[in-house]
């Protein structure tokens, strides 16, 4: 099997499996939220939408479900380890951006909420948006333009 096809594999089945996983904290916010509600409690005791999510642990979780695709890259090719030594240097460094990405949309998402209220729809196309944005950042390792600069860069 290719890598990219492992990998691809890896990928849509931790995209299923956070699919999943993000559907059960919406849910589990929309519970506490109704008991709030049904306990007559005030608009202020409402339970937060990040307490239930949290981007840049949700995108650790998708990073390290999407690995395991990834270990089909070395099986009998010896001479692409030194390639994906410098990949994975590259790939250290897209992590570190992302959690920059994800640490700057959640911090702007919080501060509108802290500032004033912050409706469920934007809260969610935040989320999400920034979730987006951290995917399409780490595709940028697919790309075949990535291998031949990581096996130049290993040389």
């Amino acid at each position: 099997m290719p890598w990219t096809t492992s990998v691809t594999c890896g990928g849509v089945g931790g995209l299923v499996v956070e699919i999943v996983v993000f559907y059960g904290r919406i849910a589990t916010w929309q519970a506490a939220r109704q008991r709030a509600l049904s306990k007559d409690r005030g608009r202020d005791q409402l339970p937060p939408f990040g307490k239930c999510v949290d981007a840049p642990s949700d995108f650790l979780a998708a990073f390290t479900r999407l690995s395991p695709g990834a270990d089909a890259v070395v099986v009998d090719e010896l001479a692409t380890i030194p390639a994906v030594v410098a990949l994975s240097r590259r790939a250290r460094r897209l992590v570190a951006q992302n959690l920059v990405i994800a640490g700057a949309f959640i911090t702007v998402l919080v501060a509108w909420d802290l500032i004033a209220p912050l409706p469920l729809p934007l809260g969610v196309a935040g989320h999400e948006g920034s979730t987006v944005i951290v995917g399409l950042n780490g595709l940028r390792l697919l790309r075949e333009a990535a291998w031949p600069r990581a096996a130049g860069d290993a040389s």
